[in-house]
């Protein structure tokens, strides 16, 4: 016997089963979704530099640490507190926070969820803004660190610079 001829003999006497078995998932997801309130995203382009990565593996980096620093509790935390946002930070971190890199370029964009469009947009503009101020004050610490060297071996070297001149004049 082929299958055909089974549905052949079944189709007729079990259709309503048959209807049912698929109707019902389908009217219950259909319910279930016009339930849920419309979720809302906010998008934020961010330029972490100006210099362009010289691979797509560069690029990806970038994307990753912006993306460790926005999913970060810190920042997240900053972001709320500065939008007057009361929010769950762990839930929103986990499910309303998603970072892309544009390609191999340096852009990435940080999207943020939100039931209410406003808060969404708000979210973004804050996280966005925490984002830029932990990127900018890695790099001056860097600088700082830099410079203070640099300052450092000018005084050494001004001291050299005098016990020689010192020296050469008592000759």
């Amino acid at each position: 016997m082929e299958i055909d001829e089974i549905a052949a003999r079944l189709l007729p006497q079990y259709w309503a089963v048959v209807l049912l078995c698929v109707a019902a998932p389908l009217v219950a997801i259909t319910m279930l979704v016009a339930k849920q309130p419309p979720m809302y995203a906010a998008s934020a382009r961010i330029v972490s530099g100006n210099t362009v990565p010289a691979s797509n593996a560069q690029a990806q980096a970038l994307a990753s640490q912006i993306q460790g620093i926005a999913t970060g509790k810190t920042a997240a935390a900053e972001a709320l507190t500065a939008s007057g946002v009361k929010r769950n930070l762990n839930n929103f971190i986990a499910s309303h926070i998603s970072v892309a890199g544009l390609g191999g370029s340096q852009v990435v964009d940080l999207t943020v969820t939100d039931r209410n469009p406003k808060v969404a947009a708000t979210l973004a503009k804050a996280l966005a803004k925490e984002v830029v101020q932990s990127i900018n004050r890695t790099g001056e610490s860097g600088l700082s660190t830099t410079l203070n060297a640099i300052d450092q071996e000018i005084v050494r070297l001004s001291e050299q610079h005098g016990l020689a001149a010192s020296q050469a004049a008592a000759n």
